[in-house]
């Protein structure tokens, strides 16, 4: 799995981390209970996120078992100062969790809960309070392959490289203020990457491959350096935005990251565990619904 916060692989804040290391993501959904898939039907999807009323965007949910899950949607920041973190960190104190969970895929060493904040956010806080408490800390994504060959199913593989290569792109230049050069580096790498995954093998490896395949859907902005953070807006169309069909590939891609993150937290609370989970916080009143049906 490619690590760029310098986290700029998947759902990608680009920080870089002091020290990276790779992990497993819980993918779960295929070996969850008959009770559990059935309540996934409950998860929503993200053309219909405007039918939520008065979306709710943490929840504290307690199962049968009495076993408990403390699901926090937050605002994607490195900025220690924000009140969010007390707000993580008194959660945490209250629910002594077992296990936590985090969105992303990176993995880092931190000696302060600051430092963590700086170098990846709201997972690296996660992170570093897990360790802090010697209990694991564990990935919600699903693996990448699995991603993949779940939109191949809907887009084509242009579509869909493109697609990973510009969100990392826009996000490394909106957060992060990177250089062109920078710009170029990290496109690359995650061409590199994508190229090892079925399915992607064989298209858009190159910078020059990259710079016709974008000129194939846009003439503006006029490099693939400069496309704007809306494209990657599931809560927005593409025809809203001007990005062709990256909206759609994201409201896709989101709701089946959201499925594996639904089915990973309701089975980690009904094995009988203290659970504590910190997402963007769109992805909440997504799952909620099924999550509350899973576990009450």
């Amino acid at each position: 799995m490619f690590i760029y916060r310098i986290l700029c692989g998947k759902r990608m804040r680009c920080t870089i981390l002091v020290a990276v290391l790779l992990i497993g993501e819980a993918t779960l959904f295929s070996q969850s209970s008959p009770h559990i898939q059935l309540c996934s039907t409950k998860v929503v999807p993200y053309p219909e996120r405007n039918k939520i009323q008065n979306p709710m965007f943490s929840t504290d949910l307690t199962a049968p078992n009495g076993e408990r899950l403390v699901y926090i949607g937050a605002r994607h920041s490195n900025d220690s100062t924000d009140v969010q973190f007390l707000d993580i960190e008194k959660a945490w104190e209250d629910i002594t969790p077992t296990i936590a969970f985090f969105e992303g895929t990176g993995v880092g060493m931190w000696s302060s809960a600051e430092q963590a904040i700086r170098g990846a956010g709201e997972p690296g806080l996660i992170q570093f309070l897990a360790q802090k408490d010697s209990i694991p800390s564990i990935s919600l994504e699903p693996s990448e392959q699995d991603e993949v060959a779940y939109l191949l199913t809907k887009f084509n593989p242009e579509q869909v490289k493109l697609f990973y290569t510009l969100r990392v792109v826009s996000e490394m230049r909106q957060r992060q203020n990177r250089s062109e050069p920078e710009l170029r580096v990290a496109a690359m790498n995650v061409m590199q990457r994508l190229s090892k995954l079925k399915g992607l093998e064989n298209v858009v490896r190159t910078l020059e491959e990259l710079d016709a395949a974008y000129r194939n859907y846009w003439t503006k902005p006029a490099t693939w350096s400069d496309v704007p953070g809306d494209w990657f807006n599931p809560l927005k169309s593409s025809s809203e935005t001007g990005g062709v069909f990256t909206n759609e590939i994201n409201q896709e891609s989101s709701h089946f990251r959201d499925m594996n993150m639904y089915s990973v937290l309701a089975t980690a609370v009904l094995e009988g565990n203290r659970v504590i989970a910190v997402v963007g916080r769109d992805h909440v009143p997504m799952q909620a619904p099924a999550l509350k049906c899973a576990l009450q």
